[in-house]
């Protein structure tokens, strides 16, 4: 089983960004250097099938070049055998770099918001859901079992730290995939649809918010899609604890005999719906303050 590639970075906003830069800048080279390996395997691959094939006809003809031929096949073949295990070796350490860039925008936006004193902790998974995410259910779609229906799910985003008001915040981001594959004859077409699930735990100072309980009536719904992107799927308060999930309109990809087609991309979470989260979530908090005070904090 393929090793998952994984990024935890622990420290400030700043530390944390140049961090990323550093990382993207890196899976940028080794992007190129794997395309190299691959371009080189590829063609590694072809002239070997060349060389073999004239060297079965030469040796009917003359011996001592169908002896070079099949040495020069060999050769060849060694070094597109070394080209492959190097692409193959780049392929296990892949970030994505979609991921990379919501987490750099977020603290980007939300750097102001968060307390200097407090270190953040950063998780990233990296890969697609369908190989590392967890397999909730798989079954036929049809009579005849031609067509099979899964579900995924994949924790892949997580920060946590503490605001400059001292609440303290867990961010998760959590990745849905339905897909439904049907064998072909000489191909499987596959149907992708995706959603991610957003969910902010907020610890705050109960005595600054008396009637937290009010939190959940005091979110315009439809502002809150409108600045977001996402509609808002629950809310919860125990204590001084609040727990708001969302979730983000859904992508579809198909994959066909044409090639790979996507469509809703506009709906992929970023770094500036999440901070909209932030903002929306503070926005409503201030109504459930003592006295008339605004909110602090992620405004």
């Amino acid at each position: 089983m393929q090793e998952r590639s994984t990024t935890r970075l622990t420290g400030s906003a700043e530390q944390l960004r140049a961090e990323l830069e550093r990382l993207k800048a890196d899976d940028t080279r080794t992007d190129a250097v794997r395309e190299a390996h691959s371009r080189k395997a590829a063609g590694g691959c072809m002239l070997t099938f060349v060389l073999v094939i004239g060297a079965f006809f030469l040796f009917s003809v003359a011996p001592l070049l169908g002896v070079t031929a099949a040495i020069a096949a060999v050769v060849v073949a060694v070094g597109t055998g070394q080209h492959y295990a190097a692409q193959q070796k780049l392929a296990k350490i892949d970030l994505d770099a979609p991921r990379l860039a919501v987490a750099e925008g977020l603290l980007k936006l939300l750097a102001e918001d968060l307390s200097p004193k407090k270190a953040l902790s950063l998780t990233l998974q990296h890969g697609p859901c369908d190989r590392f995410g967890k397999k909730l259910s798989e079954e036929s779609g049809s009579v005849f079992g031609s067509v099979r229906i899964s579900e995924h799910e994949d924790d892949w985003f997580e920060l946590s730290g503490t605001l400059t008001d001292g609440s303290v915040f867990r961010l998760r981001v959590c990745c849905h995939l339905k897909r439904k594959a049907k064998p072909k004859r000489k191909y499987t077409k596959i149907s992708d649809r995706f959603t991610d699930e957003v969910v902010l735990s907020l610890r705050v100072p109960q005595s600054d918010y008396p009637d937290l309980q009010s939190f959940g009536l005091r979110i315009p719904r439809e502002q809150f899609s409108r600045q977001t992107g996402m509609h808002i799927k629950r809310v919860a308060v125990r204590g001084p604890v609040i727990r708001l999930s969302a979730v983000t309109g859904a992508q579809l990809k198909r994959t066909a005999r044409g090639g790979t087609h996507s469509l809703g991309t506009e709906h992929a979470i970023s770094g500036s719906k999440l901070m909209g989260l932030f903002a929306c979530t503070y926005a409503a908090l201030s109504h459930c303050r003592s006295g008339t005070g605004a909110g602090a904090g992620a405004a």
